[in-house]
């Protein structure tokens, strides 16, 4: 069953980009998935490239899987209207092992692979979600206590923003995300060196209270007027 694709579909299918890159941007949902198996399905059936040196990173397990089912069923569709029997059959074979994976899972077959380069013992294991929080959790937890025996007065300033009729997750929660954020910078030591900025502090302040400003005096003038269409006069 052929399949009606839109023009812009069309393009990212048949484009060819050899000396290029491509990024595509769409919503949840629009077929980007779907626009994905195509051309790679196309890319094996003109001979352009064999599935061994195809490499699809996603964010799931689930994701992946689903993906490498699509195009297994797409090449045998396309078997089964192909002359070219004995190529595809061989592209399906190698479909079973493709590189359609997550990019953690790729990146520790990689260092598997190549653990005498980068210096790692090649029976490294990957620590699982849970375990990796309680770790978290712990070093927090840790270090929280090492800065209140100390006193540090900046940090207990900061505790004392953040527990006040709060418990101490919250702060721990905002800690933790901004490591997480920092271990995605490429430069990250350059970030975190980076001297303090109080002007910053001070615009967030006077941009946050102009904006509350703006907001009740709009309430205000809305009730004036509600007022004043029931035949009250407020004196604001």
């Amino acid at each position: 069953m052929s399949i009606n694709w839109t023009e812009a579909q069309s393009k990212i299918i048949d484009l060819n980009n050899k000396d290029k890159n491509m990024l595509v941007s769409a919503s949840s949902g629009s077929g980007k998935t779907t626009i994905m198996i195509e051309r790679i399905v196309a890319l094996i059936t003109n001979k352009e490239v064999s599935v061994d040196n195809i490499l699809v990173t996603t964010f799931t397990n689930a994701a992946a899987l689903e993906m490498k089912n699509k195009l297994i069923k797409r090449l045998t569709d396309a078997l089964n209207n192909s002359h070219e029997k004995s190529y595809l059959l061989e592209q399906l074979d190698l479909a079973e092992s493709a590189k359609i994976c997550t990019l953690h899972s790729f990146c520790t077959d990689l260092i598997k692979k190549y653990y005498y380069v980068v210096g790692v013992d090649p029976a490294f294991t990957i620590i699982e979600d849970v375990a990796a929080e309680l770790k978290k959790a712990a070093a927090i937890k840790k270090v929280f206590e090492e800065y209140l025996e100390k006193g540090d007065s900046i940090f207990l300033n900061l505790y004392d923003i953040f527990t006040r009729r709060r418990k101490d997750e919250t702060l721990a929660k905002y800690v933790i995300k901004i490591h997480t954020f920092y271990r995605t910078l490429p430069k990250s030591s350059d970030w975190l060196n980076c001297p303090p900025c109080p002007d910053a502090v001070d615009r967030y302040i006077k941009e946050y209270k102009d904006l509350a400003d703006d907001y009740f005096s709009s309430c205000a003038q809305k009730i004036k007027q509600q007022a004043q269409n029931l035949g009250y006069e407020p004196s604001i």
